[in-house]
């Protein structure tokens, strides 16, 4: 699997938790609400969003987690034991500065670019996604490159970072551009529309 240290670290604290919680008698949930954090522990600041305890509270409520007994091997079914248990995973998100760059052509097309690069996991095609959904455009409309240095600057491909960075650049390049094609175009129906529009006006000049 990817960033290997990730999962098996989780598992390793998880495990942990519960044997403590055995340890102590203690429900493994209460274990984790006592020690849930009340700010970022690492910038000691309070956190921007955090929902643990309402998710543990939902699930629990959603599982029947009050029915079940918490001794080891006490609950069966017939022959057979049943478990249950619980965790709770985490996975660091982070971005890096990025940018892109959108045009939209008179044919209804849209060419959007950005120096990212693509190793596995679908690059080309979730930024065609963010674009075409950005812009308002059917998929098909939408070409997006890569891998140039000569496209605007993104970061490594590493850490999970690409759809937080460049998706993010290429999201606020596509509405820019297509908040400007409105405009010029005197607010129509759809960007196709506007790019049609400004492209029968350049027509005319001509």
């Amino acid at each position: 699997m990817r960033a290997p240290g990730e999962g098996s670290g989780v598992y390793a604290l998880e495990c942990a938790m519960d044997e403590l919680a055995i340890e102590l008698g203690m429900d493994p949930i209460e274990l984790r609400l006592k020690n849930e954090p009340a700010q970022d522990e690492y910038k000691k600041l309070p956190f921007s969003s955090r929902a643990t305890r309402e998710c543990y509270r939902v699930a629990a409520e959603r599982f029947g987690w009050a029915r079940r007994t918490p001794e080891p091997r006490s609950m069966r079914d017939g022959r057979l034991l049943v478990g249950q248990g619980m965790a709770s995973a985490t996975y660091p998100m982070s971005r890096a500065p990025a940018s892109a760059k959108a045009r939209l052509l008179p044919d209804g097309t849209a060419h959007v670019t950005s120096a990212a690069s693509d190793m596995g996991p679908g690059t080309w095609t979730s930024m065609t996604q963010v674009a075409a959904d950005a812009l308002g455009l059917p998929i098909d409309k939408v070409r997006f490159e890569l891998g140039d240095t000569a496209f605007p600057k993104a970061p490594v491909h590493g850490g999970s970072i690409t759809m937080a960075s460049v998706g993010s650049a290429v999201q606020v390049a596509c509405a820019e551009a297509r908040k400007q094609a409105m405009a010029r175009a005197g607010q129509p129906n759809d960007v196709a529309e506007a790019m049609r529009r400004i492209g029968a006006s350049r027509s005319r000049r001509r």
